[in-house]
Parts: structure tokens; C-alpha cells; sequence
């Protein structure tokens, strides 16, 4: 059990799953929509954090004590990762028909996680946990929303999935032509002519 707290809890951990969230955004940002400007302004913004924080003192905590999160700590990181995903799906949503909305997420994404990255490299146990619980959130509320409110074509194609599984289930049953596939069914009419049309073809010659 203390393997897997330390494990869950670890810094590595936290890092790899900003990192991969930010290849994803990367990859987004660059490769499908081609947003070099918004992205590489993301950049700037994240350096400039980074360059103010080390300006003005900053340091790393590496010897703060490991202890838990107490219950206020907990409900603001995911009060706010909770906040910020809502924010992020209805930009997603609604702010991809104008080109300056486009951009101006890709910069606000791109910077907020080098900065949730830097933070989490140089930050204390506390801070750490508290960001992964943040990103972690942020996720949850994203994740969320894409389920329980599909874009239209997302729910047109569950909704014909759906109904190919529903039919794929249904046995043929003669009786019921429409259920399995025959009768009225316009694909099995179609197969029905052409076994017909190569029988009639067959007995003529």
C-alpha cells in the first residue's frame, strides 16, 4: 500500500501526465490546425513566467516536509480544475468558428501547461499533489462534458451505432421480415434479384 501512495503521489507521475497532455496539445495545435502563431505565443507566455519567477527569487522546495493535503487545499485545487475544464470545453465548443478565438486558446493552453510543468519540477510535495489534483480535475470536467453533452455529428454517429448494434442483435425470424433482414427489408430485396437474375442466367445457358 505505501509502494502505490508513493507511486500515485509521485512527482514523476504528475510530470509524465502534464507531458503527455502536452504532446496532445502540441499536436493539436501544430500538426491539425496549424496555429503557429497562438502557439509559439503560448510559449512566450509560459518563458515569461518562468523567467519572472527565477527573476524575482523563486526557488525550488525540494526540502519541504511530505505531509497530506488537508480538506481546504483539496476542494480548491479542484474547485479550480473544475472551473477551468468548464471553461476549456465551452471554448471548444463555441470558440472554434473565429480565427482569432483559435489562437487565442492554443496560447492560453500551451501556456498554461509549460507552467503547470515548471511548477511541478521545482515545486514542493504540496504544491505537486495540489497540481496533479488541478490537472486531474481539469480532465474529469472535460471528459465530462464531451460525454454528457455530444456535439451534434458526435451524437449522430452514437446514435447509428446504436442502431447497428440494436439490429445486428435481432434474429431473423420469417414470420417478421422486417426484424431480420428480408421482406421489406431493401438490402435483403436487393440480394434476393440477384440470386434470382444469376439463377435465370444459369438455366438459360
Amino acid at each position: 500500500m505505501q509502494l502505490f501512495q508513493e507511486f500515485v503521489l509521485s512527482q514523476w507521475l504528475i510530470l509524465s501526465a502534464l507531458a503527455i497532455a502536452f504532446l496532445v496539445i502540441s499536436r493539436w495545435a501544430v500538426v491539425i490546425l496549424r496555429e503557429y502563431a497562438g502557439y509559439g505565443l503560448g510559449w512566450m507566455i509560459g518563458l515569461f513566467f518562468v523567467l519572472v519567477y527565477l527573476s524575482v527569487g523563486g526557488e525550488p522546495q525540494t526540502d519541504e516536509p511530505v505531509r497530506f493535503l488537508n480538506g481546504i487545499q483539496v476542494f480548491t485545487a479542484t474547485l479550480f480544475g473544475l472551473i477551468v475544464g468548464s471553461i476549456i470545453i465551452f471554448g471548444l465548443r463555441f470558440g472554434m468558428r473565429h480565427a482569432r478565438a483559435i489562437s487565442l486558446q492554443v496560447a492560453i493552453y500551451t501556456a498554461l501547461n509549460l507552467t503547470l510543468l515548471f511548477l511541478v519540477f521545482i515545486a514542493g510535495p504540496i504544491t505537486q499533489r495540489m497540481i496533479g489534483i488541478f490537472g486531474l480535475a481539469i480532465g474529469i470536467a472535460t471528459l465530462f462534458a464531451m460525454v454528457l453533452f455530444p456535439t451534434p455529428q458526435r451524437e449522430q454517429e452514437l446514435n447509428i451505432r446504436a442502431q447497428s448494434a440494436t439490429q445486428g442483435t435481432q434474429p431473423y425470424n420469417p414470420q417478421n421480415p422486417g426484424a431480420g433482414g428480408g421482406g421489406n427489408n431493401p438490402i435483403g430485396n436487393s440480394r434476393l434479384d440477384e440470386i434470382r437474375n444469376r439463377m435465370n442466367n444459369e438455366r438459360r445457358q
